[in-house]
């Protein structure tokens, strides 16, 4: 594992005979120019090259940056001993401990690279943090390398910057010792996980509320309560329609959890539907969620599939409960439904006959199997023909609505077919799923299915997923 430390050089981290040299740059200059005839001292970095020493670290290189304004560097910035930007420049030590440190501590640091920053004020701090990001930019970084930020010399906005910049760039490789002024021994600083927990908790706001799930799950990792972490579980695995390891999760944390995530967990538990793959209304209900969070994070070819296993599952539900049968043609169940479907056409000879006329792309229509087309045509049959005996008359002017409907869904078939959850490669583009459902303009997808749950009076809650996110981003924004 390679060791790297990285350090900003200040004015007043090189001594002679233990006195601070001032002004850092002209006398910076003259001892450097006479470095033989003196004996220096680095009082930050021989505690930190100290420190290493002690603990055994040997350091594979130390990154030293300094600054050097142009000689017309405007003279608008000045001290309280009326130095300008250029009477502080720290180019000079750095050369001095760049020797330094190689004649003094080349036991505990193999190398020295000196980087000098250019014409900034080291005060302003937008101007160093771009700064900082360019120079460690151009450090080729390497998973087995472990970086320490010196924090001590240079100024408040120079050390702010290199320690933020290191963090972010380097992420949990970045170690940060700190000298305190009065203090002969420096010491980790907590500040990279607190730093990089904040970066990690805002991050995964944001994907919480795009409801990115799982994307949050990988940054929230060892940096939260397990509990949200769980929570979040949870609603992935209902996204996924896995209700059983959803369950799970609820009964798991629902005694280890208080305060706005208990009164989640409660509120979740009292408004579901029962979580039963046999509940079409549950199910249809968790497919507008489902449709939901795929339309509004820009998935549109998932959006697709979701539209058409919801068209398929409506009119399943319609069909069922306006002709009492079940549409479940597997194996275990095709003989007698089939039978039972079969008895009803011989004792519906209009129905019959209706359906032995109808075709489909140009060919007999096989109803001898409740593919989306059969269905489309049993609910043409409830709504367009006098004759039928199976719904009242209101009943049928509702499902007359739901019809024109459920064939503004069926203008997305084509698009579906060509997509890659199908036959093809086609793009999908929020525009042209709008084009094709001839929508308002005040109208969206979201609002359409919607309107097709309303039409067979199943009624939408608040989603649990909208419940989710804003208890945990609430929940979050205070660890920040």
């Amino acid at each position: 594992m390679r060791q790297i430390a990285l350090c900003n050089v200040g004015n007043r981290d090189v001594a002679v005979n233990g006195s601070i040299i001032h002004p850092p740059r002209s006398a910076g200059m003259q001892h450097w120019q006479t470095y033989s005839e003196h004996r220096f001292s680095a009082p930050i970095i021989d505690a930190f090259a100290a420190y290493f020493e002690q603990k055994k670290i040997l350091i594979d290189c130390i990154v030293l940056f300094d600054t050097d304004q142009a000689e017309n560097t405007i003279k608008t910035v000045k001290t309280q001993n009326d130095f300008n930007l250029r009477d502080k420049d720290t180019c000079w030590f750095g050369k001095i401990l760049e020797r330094y440190i190689q004649e003094r501590w080349s036991h505990v640091i193999r190398s020295v690279e000196r980087r000098t920053i250019h014409n900034i004020n080291p005060s302003l701090y937008d101007d160093v943090m771009q700064a900082f990001g360019q120079q460690l930019s151009t450090i080729n970084h390497q998973n087995d390398t472990k970086y320490y930020v010196l924090a001590a010399g240079g100024t408040p906005a120079f050390n702010n910057a290199l320690q933020f910049k290191a963090i972010a760039r380097f992420r949990k490789n970045c170690l940060v010792l700190y000298k305190p002024e009065h203090e002969n021994r420096p010491y980790l600083l907590n500040i990279p996980k607190q730093i990089l927990d904040s970066f990690n908790i805002s991050t995964a706001i944001q994907l919480i509320q795009q409801h990115n799930f799982f994307g949050a799950i990988t940054l929230l990792e060892g940096s939260v309560d397990q509990n949200i972490i769980e929570l979040l579980h949870y609603a992935k695995y209902r996204e996924d329609f896995n209700f059983t390891a959803a369950q799970d999760v609820l009964e798991k944390v629902q005694s280890n959890v208080n305060g706005s995530l208990r009164d989640l967990v409660h509120s979740i538990q009292q408004n579901d539907y029962n979580t039963n793959h046999a509940d079409r209304e549950f199910l249809l209900v968790e497919l507008f969620y489902n449709a939901q969070i795929a339309y509004t994070n820009g998935r549109y070819v998932d959006f697709l599939g979701r539209v058409f296993r919801f068209q398929e599952t409506v009119l399943r539900h319609v069909i069922e409960n306006s002709f009492n049968i079940s549409t479940d043609y597997s194996n275990a169940h095709k003989a007698e439904n089939q039978a039972k479907f079969n008895q009803i056409l011989a004792d519906d000879p209009i129905l019959h006959e209706y359906l032995e006329n109808k075709q489909f792309a140009g060919n007999k229509l096989d109803y001898q199997h409740f593919s989306v087309p059969v269905l489309l045509a049993l609910l043409d049959f409830l709504t367009k023909n006098p004759q039928q005996k199976y719904l009242a008359k209101k009943q049928v002017g509702i499902y007359t609505g739901l019809r024109e409907l459920i064939i503004k869904l069926s203008n997305l078939s084509d698009m579906r077919n060509q997509s890659v959850i199908a036959h093809g490669f086609k793009g999908v583009s929020e525009y042209e799923i709008i084009k094709h459902l001839k929508l308002k303009s005040e109208q969206t997808p979201i609002d359409l299915l919607h309107d097709i749950l309303a039409k067979i009076a199943i009624d939408v809650r608040e989603s649990p997923f909208q419940q989710i996110q804003t208890t945990l981003t609430q929940k979050l924004y205070s660890l920040i």
